[in-house]
């Protein structure tokens, strides 16, 4: 991995957020920006063009590491192909979760990729406590839209999870 100097990112607006090391950066809230340029063939499961196998994969291995793939969608920044996702984590040092938003955006050789991270704070679970209380338990969890109508296993897919 190279400092974002070493990026085609140019631009950012960082308004709010303080540099903690290259290519990172915090704001108040505790939420975290980075840029990571990676020398290497993208390790992407399958092409940008291929969007049912490429979400059917990512949502295998975000699984695989405990977490949940909510949205991986194909798209483009400043017109060049990308790949968007959201993915939800458990916490390693306390209850609730983190929420990582992604965009990569692969080359022949290499790749670029910006995310943001923000955790829960002190008060975990709320939204989807409120969720369920207005859809009840049992259509709260929902099939995983990537997995072919079940779950994969990391944290479930719910009804909270969706856009609205």
């Amino acid at each position: 991995m190279t400092s974002i100097a070493q990026t085609p990112i140019t631009g950012l607006d960082l308004t709010g957020f303080t540099e903690r090391e290259s290519g990172v950066w915090t704001d108040a809230a505790g939420l975290v920006l980075s840029v990571h340029f990676f020398p290497l063939v993208p390790d992407l499961p399958a092409p940008l063009h291929e969007p049912e196998r490429l979400r059917f994969a990512r949502a295998q291995g975000v699984a695989a590491s405990g977490g949940g793939l909510i949205e991986a969608v194909a798209g483009t920044v400043d017109g060049v192909p990308a790949l968007r996702q959201l993915i939800k984590v458990p916490l390693q040092s306390r209850q609730g979760q983190a929420f990582i938003g992604s965009w990569t955006l692969p080359k022949d050789r290499c790749s670029t990729v910006v995310k943001v991270q923000a955790a829960e704070g002190a008060t975990t679970g709320l939204r989807e406590a409120v969720v369920m209380s207005q859809v009840g338990p049992a259509d709260y969890f929902q099939p995983h839209p990537y997995a072919g109508g079940g779950q994969l296993g990391g944290l479930p897919y719910h009804v909270a999870d969706l856009e609205q």
